[in-house]
């Protein structure tokens, strides 16, 4: 008997620990594996017996080989149980094989966010990297192509999509139309400043593209922080045309002392027009936020919990959420390493094809445009953000942007002063 590792199972091998996969609907169900493991279910491709598995185990590890049989059988009734692995005498032709991407030697990052422009028809208060025009040598339609098939061949399996205004490019719906043919789920977040009817049209069969429209609180409100009158007119048309297609659509709330009050008057709003989610952000010290007047530091942030909490239990349903921003892939395992996970568990890719953490960290790892993504993520820069803790009270002491910078490594990277403990032992780990 053959074993398979089947599909809708994807595996991505990876230096330290390789991820299992599978995407239920909206969400992601995954497990760990590790090297060994992630060997074995390679060579699970329908063609060997167990016997065959154990005897190339046996040679690429000179063990012994009843030991290694054992071994083997004992991880794929295990893999079998969890439903990765199949094993018949025969096995149907409509089984298909899972998809295996990755190599030992990389990290290889799980979800990818795609700054597409810097240009943006707003001039948001809180916008962190102040959009409004166009960054020098913005990548064209042929260079955006060329990150997308390197990304899609690494195995990463989900992007956000964002600017500035993604939607202003003239290529959006081209660019739009090849992530629907390669990645398994995007999400394009945009203030739906620039929809029409039209516009909408062209994209509703997309399926697998999911819309976050920022909704900063009641019209009045969103409307002097966009700096447009008009802006929640136009949120507004843009998520009734979303619904309109039923296609899948994520309202994101960016927390400030103006709109402080109305957060419950947009999940309200949320729940209305038929959202599935409403993340809850908060507004970081960067850009045109960088004064404390607006931005709510990691620990203020912390105590509004509690009303998120309390409006959770109001208002959530099996078809309604309410969430955090900061809430994404392998949580609970970026949580054991000590850090967020940026740099890679998820990357930020600028408009100019520069690589970097997250869109608040911004030393630049390579440019995807250049550079082989295996170079990229084979460097030791990417193994130092793999263990690169945040910053803590033990470290930084009475350093009076602690509480500014805490649990974040790109906030720590920006706003630390000169001579910043974190940032100097950051440096040496580069070194």
């Amino acid at each position: 008997m053959n074993p398979l590792f089947v599909d809708p199972y994807v595996l991505i091998k990876q230096y330290g620990d390789s991820v299992i996969y599978k995407w239920n609907e909206a969400s992601m169900e995954y497990d760990l594996v590790n090297k060994t493991g992630a060997e074995i279910l390679e060579l699970c491709d329908g063609s060997k017996n167990v016997t065959q598995i154990s005897n190339e185990m046996v040679s690429r590890y000179s063990e012994e080989y009843n030991r290694t049989e054992k071994l083997v059988k004992e991880f794929l009734c295990d893999s079998i149980y969890q439903g990765y692995v199949v094993v018949n005498k025969q096995l149907p032709n409509s089984l298909k094989s899972g998809k295996i991407y990755g190599n030992f030697d990389c990290v290889t990052p799980m979800a990818a966010s795609i700054e597409l422009t810097r240009k943006c028809p707003l001039r948001c208060k809180h916008c962190y990297n102040s959009a409004g025009y166009s960054m020098k040598k913005e990548m064209d339609f042929e260079e955006v192509l060329i990150i997308l098939k390197k990304l899609q061949k690494m195995g990463i399996n989900k992007l956000f999509i964002t600017g500035g205004e993604p939607t202003a490019r003239s290529d959006f719906i081209n660019i739009l139309d090849e992530i629907s043919k390669r990645f398994f789920v995007t999400v394009v977040g945009t203030s739906g400043y620039l929809f029409t009817a039209e516009f909408v049209e062209k994209f509703k069969d997309y399926k697998n593209i999911a819309w976050q429209i920022s909704i900063d609180g009641q019209p009045r409100t969103h409307n002097l922080i966009r700096g447009r009158k008009d802006s929640f007119e136009r949120a507004d048309f843009a998520i009734k045309s979303l619904r309109k297609y039923k296609l899948p659509l994520v309202i994101s709330f960016t927390l400030n002392p103006l709109n402080r009050n109305e957060l419950e008057s947009v999940i309200k709003y949320g729940k209305k027009r038929g959202v599935v989610q409403v993340l809850i952000g908060r507004t970081m010290e960067l850009g045109r936020a960088k004064n404390k007047e607006w931005a709510y530091s990691f620990s203020e942030f912390k105590e509004i919990e509690r009303d998120i909490n309390k409006f959770k239990s109001l208002y959530e349903t099996k078809n309604f959420f309410i969430g955090k921003n900061e809430e994404g892939v392998l949580i609970d395992k970026v949580k054991e390493q000590g850090n967020c996970g940026a740099g890679y568990i998820s990357i930020n890719i600028l408009p100019n094809g520069d690589v970097t953490p997250c869109t608040v960290f911004n030393y630049v790892i390579g440019n995807l445009v250049q550079d082989e993504i295996e170079d990229i993520f084979a460097s030791k820069k990417t193994f130092v953000f793999k263990n690169l803790k945040s910053p803590t009270k033990s470290l930084c002491g009475d350093c009076e942007l602690y509480y500014t910078c805490a649990n974040c490594h790109g906030m720590a990277y920006q706003a630390g002063k000169e001579n910043c403990i974190w940032k100097r032992n950051f440096k040496k780990l580069l070194c």
